[in-house]
């Protein structure tokens, strides 16, 4: 794999990662309404909100809502730069005011005490309109008064002294910083450190699913190929069962059996970990009163047996299946043939000459199954009750949180990148004779 073809594939997957956002910002915007302000919010709105939840962006257009997205996703932007409080957090401008006109050619507005006090204000004046238009009331006044207190928190900004965010190629003009996912509503924090922590739960659980599948699917897949008749024909009936399960139902029906009171309550029937895991060792041991304690490996291990079963069956009939019919294509060519004329035989041909070319084309699985066990852990992190990706996007689509679902399709998508990414480079380690360059791909 060359740095050119790496480089291609790379420069390729940018349109397939903004086609994706722009889609699901399309439904999301097609999609009826389920946001109100409430008259708390517009006498008393909370100061740490309002500088991330704007209430008039409902009523921006749609191509104007998502050039702001992407804005603050380049890591090349344009404007007034952000600046950073004294605890680290982002205060962006705030942004102009729909329908304004502008305020009134002589108006210079009263200077603010403080940035705090202008921002507060604007916050205000800005529900209010938000709210008149929310009722089909224009209201110039309420139009007028909001574009004026944005003005003033705007020069009230760029008169603090605060640091400024990123580095400054033209100081608020131009400027370099890191993407910026935005502010979730549902859970009032950054976009990025909920993806983050959503992220390693469900790496954690896909691929285990994946290592699982493939280490009980290829011996499984070489075993149909070797031995045909009725071994073979049960194996495959086998495994059509296994891939035509649903994956909710196989979740429900495991968590009844094994999980719940009315089976044998053998596993944990939710979450990660148990509530008291965080203070155990790594390893089994004694807490502090005496009493043994399993460690907070084996503690998450028992509670990822049924969450990584479910995922793993129609991996594993998958990959089985794909096995099978890579050997079988192998134990027909000739090289095969010859090693067998040399008396070769047994595991030593299957590992030497059939498993390792059979490996090249089952690589490519991988950029086709991780993706969908992706998709499939939306049902089982809810049905689990397990705090990933899976349960983080269905927050994000039910609560209409535009920023926590698009920061969750990005990642997701460069999910399915990396993974193809990494099925080519599994290609190319299993057959020396795969090669990929910068012009042939």
């Amino acid at each position: 794999m060359t740095p050119g073809f790496l480089l291609r594939r790379l420069l390729l997957a940018i349109p397939a990662l903004l086609g994706a956002s722009l889609i699901v910002s399309a439904l999301l915007e097609l999609s009826p309404a389920a946001t109100s302000l409430t008259p708390q919010a517009l006498d008393a709105p909370d100061a740490a909100m309002t500088a991330h939840a704007d209430p008039l962006e409902p009523h921006q257009p749609f191509a104007t809502r998502y050039l702001r997205w992407m804005h603050r996703l380049s890591p090349l932007r344009a404007g007034t730069q952000d600046r950073l409080d004294d605890r680290g957090s982002r205060i962006q401008p705030p942004p102009p005011v729909p329908h304004a006109r502008g305020a009134p050619a002589d108006y210079a507005g009263p200077a603010p005490d403080s940035y705090a006090d202008a921002a507060l204000a604007h916050a205000r004046d800005r529900a209010r309109y938000a709210a008149a238009l929310a009722a089909d009331d224009e209201s110039p006044d309420l139009r007028t008064q909001a574009d004026r207190s944005r003005r003033a928190a705007h020069r009230a900004l760029l008169s603090a002294p605060l640091p400024r965010a990123g580095l400054a190629i033209i100081p608020d003009s131009l400027w370099l910083d890191v993407p910026d996912l935005g502010w979730s509503s549902l859970r009032g924090r950054p976009v990025a450190p909920l993806l983050a922590s959503a992220l390693s739960a469900t790496l954690l659980v896909n691929c285990l699913a994946l290592f699982i599948a493939a280490l009980a699917g290829i011996p499984t897949g070489l075993l149909a190929a070797v031995r045909p008749g009725p071994v073979d024909a049960l194996l495959r009936a086998v495994l059509v069962g296994l891939w035509s399960m649903p994956v909710v139902w196989s979740a429900v029906m495991l968590q009844t059996l094994l999980a719940r009171q009315a089976g044998v309550p053998l596993f944990p029937a939710s979450g990660l970990m148990s509530p008291d895991a965080p203070d155990m060792g790594l390893l089994p041991g004694r807490d502090p009163r005496g009493v043994p304690e399993p460690g907070l490996i084996l503690d998450i291990a028992w509670h990822l047996v049924l969450p990584v079963a479910c995922l793993s069956l129609a991996a594993l009939a998958v990959i089985s299946r794909h096995t099978r019919a890579a050997a079988l294509e192998q134990l027909a060519a000739d090289h095969v043939r010859a090693a067998r004329a040399r008396g070769l035989a047994g595991p030593a041909l299957l590992t030497r000459h059939v498993l390792r070319p059979a490996l090249a084309p089952l690589a490519g699985l991988v950029a086709v199954l991780f993706p969908a066990l992706v998709s499939g852990s939306v049902i089982i992190e809810n049905v689990f009750n397990i705090p990933g990706m899976g349960r983080l996007l269905l927050d994000a689509v039910i609560a209409r949180d535009r920023d926590l679902l698009l920061g969750c399709v990005m990642t997701a998508a460069l999910a399915a990148v990396a993974a193809s990414l990494l099925a080519d480079a599994l290609a190319a380690c299993a057959d020396p004779r795969v090669r990929f360059t910068g012009s042939n791909g």
